[in-house]
């Protein structure tokens, strides 16, 4: 108890700073005190020991807001309780509004802290074999508290330590943790010392036998989940509750689950022994209650709701109590507004293990539209009006389309300027009146539209590095346009895509001085431009891989970025280059000469082992990028590459060999309509290039020319088949020709450029680049063409099994869509982990030729 009063009197000691003239600004402030004009900028000056960014939570005056001296009067006095609960008990805040300029400022002097002295960690309990297992890991619990002496007294910190402590021995398997007390002693010359108390509880580990369904690791992340919310001392019975609940939750009713403790030398082992039983069955459902609907309409209608297991004919209460609320929903959604669930009967057979539904509701009279209303629509037609409502006249009553369609409309008219947009009497009863015993409904929709506002002037906060220019040309608006809802919540979305702003505002005010307009507050925080990121990883055969990246996203404060990568591999099975590698110098201009555009310059510089020879390049290159539609997403890019290549054959006198300059320029074209870039489940990708390499753009003319031209075309496409489980097609060419004169027996396509398929990427069953003409000299053209299709399933948590048919041909001076072609088929498995991806995929030839192999496998891990 003495510990305990001496640490509420250190608290009380701490209340002992001064807050300038804070005191008098908040006996002053009151009902009734007047606002000032709106603030434009807020400025802490005197602050070190914390950034701005932690002391908004502290701050009621916001920029763009007007002046509040109660607001400002609070926002002292929290800023000076932030200070002293982190370790500042002298702090000193004041504050001045000034009008003019419109800018808040905060003085700190912050006055020395209090440091940490000493810390100290003992156990809540006194039991001889715990105090034993208690001194072994005490130093490691010191580590994990992440409070150290000599630190600043961070009450905050201290509290985040003291929880880190507990979950630590909650995943360590300790039941009935706790750290019930931190005892605080206040000590001479600003030093305090720490006394944490801590229960470990009981160690408890867990077995199990019996388990199919569920695996060890999926039972154990139950137990670890239970564990989170809090075991006591009856933590077997609700383990064991917990447990059960897992198995009804996907339908075994049957279920028994039994505890076997045991003693063990580091604590108590208990092993669940489990007999799963079986999986419950829906056998049938039918329903009581409609004269409207056939039995197979309302069938339907149920299956439309009837989603995970339950789609499957496994019964789960669960599952079924939410199907059949759906289903109801689904009746009001056509006009029986009055539709209602009266009872669910279900009937057991063989053991609890086969269910039959009888679904009893009451149906009720239809509801339809009779008339549909939208007096003063202004620039909005009638039909119009009636597609943004969802509703039209003599068609059944939806008031769950009803009322997104009132949202749409107000949208309609908030992105046309009218910002204050409303509906008069919405949320009442006066926009539906039902007669004729509910069967007919009249729909009167009033907008009250209000002004319609422009941009007056714009303010921007929070900018230290960006150059203003930058930020404003994100804003899809500019002073005097109509300023209209969506343009704010894109303005909003752009500013943070650039990935400079750690928190990105768009806010407005009325301009008394200019009715009709609206003064806009762009309210930023810069972040930390600079990234330093990598990675490792492993492939059958390309070997082990390193990666890194520095970058710097925003140069001279206009949002260009710097970017140097590295990576390198080293293979273990047939090497001929000692270490395969590639370094990039890569720079991004954004708003390049145009609005929208990208430059890209780069500096390559890689070694490569390919089937039959090596090469190390030298590569100066820029593209241009721009997005010609956002929709469809449509863009264009063209690029320039001047090369300089040294490709060694492994064959010594292969007439390639040597040192060549390649200069060419690629125009391309990408359309991306899939849902996700990066993880795609559905939707359309196509991509389309054209390059031109020749003398005329700096191609080499001596010792012989080289020129040639090369079209490819991509289309992906991929077809959700049933829930997670999705169909991938892709259809690939190419066409490349020579383009110089013959009469030199040593013009032909560079090795380098030449077409290859083979590999993981292409064509499986078959090595990376197998299918290649790299032994002729293709003095005319070469095409290829290439089929891809994988089905891809969910097969356990987040691994997927995909079945796979590749085919593809390799044909010199000829071009075919069906001859020649090679094919392979098998199987994948992908997982990912915490350290990347984990991908397996075997491959057989469908038709191999002697000699050849007959399988091929690919595994990687990590960046690859």
């Amino acid at each position: 108890m003495r510990k305990a009063l001496s640490y509420v009197m250190f608290l009380v000691a701490l209340q002992s700073f001064s807050l300038g003239e804070a005191r008098g600004a908040a006996g002053a402030a009151g009902e009734g005190v007047p606002l000032g004009p709106p603030v434009e900028r807020v400025e802490v000056v005197g602050m070190h020991a914390f950034g701005e960014a932690e002391l908004q939570s502290s701050l009621e005056v916001v920029a763009g807001e007007p002046f509040d001296p109660v607001r400002a009067s609070r926002s002292l006095e929290n800023l000076a309780e932030f200070y002293r609960y982190r370790g500042y008990p002298d702090v000193q805040v004041e504050a001045k509004y000034d009008e003019s300029r419109r800018v808040w400022s905060l003085y700190v002097e912050e006055g020395a802290p209090i440091r940490i002295r000493s810390i100290e960690i003992v156990r809540d309990s006194d039991s001889p074999d715990g105090l034993r297992y208690f001194d072994r890991i005490r130093v490691d619990l010191l580590r994990r508290f992440e409070v150290h002496p000599g630190d600043i007294f961070d009450q905050d910190r201290v509290s985040h330590g003291a929880r880190a402590i507990q979950a630590s021995l909650i995943d360590e398997e300790h039941i009935g943790v706790s750290v019930p007390d931190v005892q605080v002693e206040r000590l001479g010359s600003g030093e305090v010392s720490l006394r944490l108390k801590v229960e470990l509880g009981e160690r408890v580990t867990f077995g199990f036998r019996g388990n199919q369904y569920f695996s060890r690791n999926a039972l154990l992340a139950l137990i670890k989940e239970q564990r989170a919310l809090g075991l006591g001392k009856n933590y077997i019975e609700t383990i064991q509750t917990r447990l059960l609940d897992a198995y009804r939750d996907v339908g075994f009713n049957q279920t028994k689950i039994q505890a076997y403790p045991s003693e063990r030398a580091l604590g108590r082992h208990v092993t669940w022994v489990i007999n799963e039983g079986e999986r419950a069955r829906l056998d049938s459902i039918e329903f009581d209650g409609s004269s409207a609907f056939s039995p197979s309409q309302l069938a339907a209608f149920f299956k439309e709701q009837s989603s995970g297991a339950l789609g499957s004919g496994i019964y789960i209460e669960k599952e079924m109590s939410k199907a059949v609320d759906g289903f109801i929903q689904r009746l009001r959604s056509l006009g029986y507004l009055g539709a209602r669930l009266t009872s669910v009967q279900t009937q057991w057979s063989r053991g609890n293990s086969r269910a039959s539904v009888v679904v009893y509701f009451y149906e009720g009279e239809q509801t339809r539209v009779a008339s549909v209303e939208v007096p003063e629509r202004g620039e909005l037609d009638e039909s119009e009006a009636l597609l943004l409502l969802g509703v039209q006249p003599g068609k059944p009553l939806n008031l769950f389309a009803f009322n997104e369609g009132i949202q749409r409309l107000k949208s309609w008219y908030r992105n046309r300027g009218y910002l204050e947009a409303g509906i008069v009497g919405e949320g009442g009863e006066s926009l539906v009146r039902y007669r004729d015993d509910y069967r007919n409904a009249d729909i009167r929709v009033q907008v009250d539209r209000g002004s319609k506002y422009r941009v007056g002037s714009i303010v921007v906060d929070g900018r230290s590095k960006t150059g203003l220019d930058v930020i404003l040309r994100e804003l899809a608006f500019q002073e005097g346009e109509v300023l209209t809802e969506q343009d704010l919540l894109l303005s909003e979305s752009r500013l943070r895509r650039l990935g400079l702003f750690s928190s990105a505002q768009v806010r407005i005010e009325d301009e008394p001085a200019r009715p009709g307009y609206k003064k806009v507050y762009v309210l930023l925080e810069e972040s930390i431009p600079g990234l330093i990121a990598g990675g490792i990883g492993f492939r059958n055969d390309l070997g082990a891989r390193v990666f890194g990246q520095t970058s710097y996203s925003n140069m001279f404060g206009r949002n260009h970025t710097a970017v140097f990568s590295v990576n390198a591999n080293h293979r273990f099975v047939n090497r001929r280059v000692p270490l395969e590698s590639q370094a990039q110098l890569a720079y991004v201009w954004p708003w390049f000469l145009l609005p929208g555009m990208t430059f890209r310059p780069s500096i390559t510089a890689q070694r490569t082992q390919y089937e039959t020879f090596d090469a190390a390049s030298l590569v100066v290159g820029g593209t241009l990028e721009k997005r010609l539609f956002q929709r469809p997403n449509l863009t264009a890019l063209l690029s320039y590459n001047l090369e300089r290549t040294d490709q060694r054959a492994v064959d010594p006198n292969n007439i390639d060999n040597g040192t060549i300059t390649i200069g060419g320029v690629t125009g391309s074209l990408k359309m991306d309509l899939r849902d996700d870039p990066l993880a795609p489940s559905r939707g359309f990708f196509a991509a389309v290039s054209y390059e031109v390499a020749d003398p005329a753009l700096l191609s080499q003319r001596d010792p012989f020319p080289i020129g040639y031209t090369r079209f490819q075309f991509r289309s992906d496409y991929l077809l959700p088949v049933w829930r997670t489980a999705s169909w991938y097609f892709s259809v690939r060419t190419g066409i490349e020709r020579n383009t110089q004169d013959l009469s030199d027996a040593r013009v032909r396509i560079p090795l380098i450029k030449q077409f290859s398929l083979g590999g993981v990427g292409s064509l499986r069953g078959f090595r990376e680049q197998e299918l290649n003409v790299q032994s002729l000299a293709i003095r005319g053209r070469a095409t290829y063409v290439n089929y891809r299709a994988q089905l891809d399933l969910p097969f356990s948590g987040p691994m997927r099994i995909g079945p796979f048919f590749d085919a593809a041909n390799l044909l010199v001076d000829d071009f075919s869509l069906t001859r020649g072609l090679r094919m392979g088929t098998g199987f994948g498995l992908h997982y990912l982990t915490p350290v990347g991806p984990v991908n397996f995929d075997l491959g057989f030839k469908v038709d191999p030729k002697p000699n050849e192999d007959r399988y091929r496998f690919y595994f990687s891990i990590g960046v690859i």
